[in-house]
């Protein structure tokens, strides 16, 4: 037991710097590349990009079976039909996936009278589509924590998508250099996934079994799916209709920003914690518990604490990072910081809660920010314009916070000290950053 114990606890170590180093690598080229195009191109162009990825991402919601979720979590997520069961359900996502994205894209261009849709939302679909074809040799790597390989390969893939993108607005600045080089970037993921992992070639499978059992454990992840798309895309498809393309897109960018970190948290979850998790649920349950905030302190030094230093000094990054044009992205983003530091907070909450199949729960916090989101968005615009509208969406997780303190506890996953040690963590990044603020870039 000790043995499995080590080991298990230097995967989630291992797994957890590979995830920070690749995550961090990944974010650190995004954030340059927002800072020359944003010098190459117009705030339009992301304004329409936008809504480009909000009507994707409410596809891809949409259409969320729980695919990789189920390859991660199940007993049988190792066995060649079970995976080759998988990838055959991920091709026909894709390909129904394209064909969805084809036919809303002059219904949206008429709604938000951007003609430019009606071509940038079906390439996103093809994009996406293509994506449906990579390996599952993915989950495999990620069910067994080995991240090395897979982290350099996706780190080459955004190297990849970035030279497109830089080549691509400097000798032809258009909003076709952002949808351009994703194309570019899914098909070489799909190269990698299939030429470069280790792992047996997927072929077409149907095992009605598999298919059943993913179907019934995706019902509830594709419910929770379509309660988070309001909650996730809500304010950008709302403003949509308030908002120019420029302003929409000087939003866009606050939002980038934020997602940053929420994407390194996110990643750090599926990837390390949703299956360090399932392996303890599934071979020693006794122990989740200690597992659990073990990890927690990891990531509260590592994500809560820049976050609210950032909370701090976001005004003044955005300042001294972009042009006039965005200014009113600083303080945006350090309103979102409040978002960001209670969704650090939680979202191992909701991995270990799926880890333990209670599905039901995403359901529920999913709910109660899209309620959020459908009532404080309209409320926010109408008695405080973009400063409401921003306020609203900070405070998303408030609510879901109880709930999944709830969840943890019935469950007997929670120690109320051990959640209070996040806080004491948000409160000393928020005095780093009042020193850094006052002291250093005054």
């Amino acid at each position: 037991m000790t043995t499995n114990s080590e080991s298990l606890r230097q995967k989630i170590f291992t797994g957890t710097a590979w995830t920070m180093l690749g995550m961090g690598a990944s974010q650190l080229l995004r954030f340059g590349k927002s800072l020359i195009l944003t010098r190459l191109l117009f705030p339009e162009a992301y304004g329409l990009m936008a809504i480009v990825w909000s009507v994707s991402f409410g596809m891809v919601m949409l259409s969320d079976a729980g695919l990789s979720a189920a390859a991660l979590r199940h007993k049988r997520g190792g066995e060649e039909d079970f995976l080759n069961t998988i990838w055959t359900m991920k091709i026909v996502r894709g390909l129904l996936f394209f064909v969805a994205m084809s036919l809303v894209a002059y219904p949206v261009s008429k709604f938000y009278a951007m003609p430019d849709l009606v071509w940038l939302i079906p390439i996103a679909g093809f994009a996406h589509m293509l994506e449906g074809f990579s390996s599952t040799n993915v989950y495999v790597m990620q069910r067994n924590m080995i991240y090395g390989r897979l982290t350099m390969l996706e780190f080459a893939n955004d190297i990849i998508g970035l030279v497109v993108i830089l080549v691509w607005a400097y000798f032809y600045p258009s909003v076709a250099a952002l949808i351009g080089s994703v194309v570019i970037c899914a098909f070489f993921q799909v190269y990698y996934s299939h030429a470069l992992l280790p792992g047996k070639r997927n072929r077409l499978r149907w095992d009605p079994a598999v298919a059943t059992e993913v179907f019934h454990f995706g019902k509830w992840v594709l419910l929770s799916s379509c309660i988070y798309l309001v909650y996730s895309q809500g304010d950008r498809m709302m403003l949509g209709k308030y908002l120019t393309a420029a302003q929409l897109g000087v939003y866009s960018i606050a939002i980038m920003l934020s997602e940053v970190v929420s994407g390194v948290m996110g990643k750090i979850n599926s990837n390390v914690m949703f299956p360090a998790l399932s392996n303890i649920i599934n071979k020693d349950r006794s122990r989740l518990l200690t597992v659990f905030y073990k990890t927690r302190l990891l990531t509260d030094g590592l994500m809560v604490v820049p976050i609210a230093v950032l909370m701090l000094i976001g005004a003044q990054v955005i300042a001294l990072l972009y042009d006039v044009r965005y200014r009113d992205a600083g303080w945006m983003l350090q309103i979102l910081c409040v978002r960001l530091l209670m969704s650090s907070i939680l979202t191992s909450s909701e991995s270990c809660l799926l880890a333990l199949g209670k599905p039901k729960y995403a359901v529920l916090q999913n709910s109660l920010r899209a309620a959020v989101i459908l009532v404080g968005i309209p409320f926010g615009w109408a008695y405080a314009g973009m400063y409401g509208v921003v306020w609203a969406v900070a405070l998303t997780e408030v609510p879901v916070l109880f709930l999944l303190w709830y969840g943890m506890y019935k469950n007997a996953v929670f120690s109320i000290l051990h959640e209070l040690r996040s806080f004491l963590f948000a409160g000393m990044g928020a005095g780093l950053g009042y020193l850094i603020s006052n002291y250093v870039l005054m």
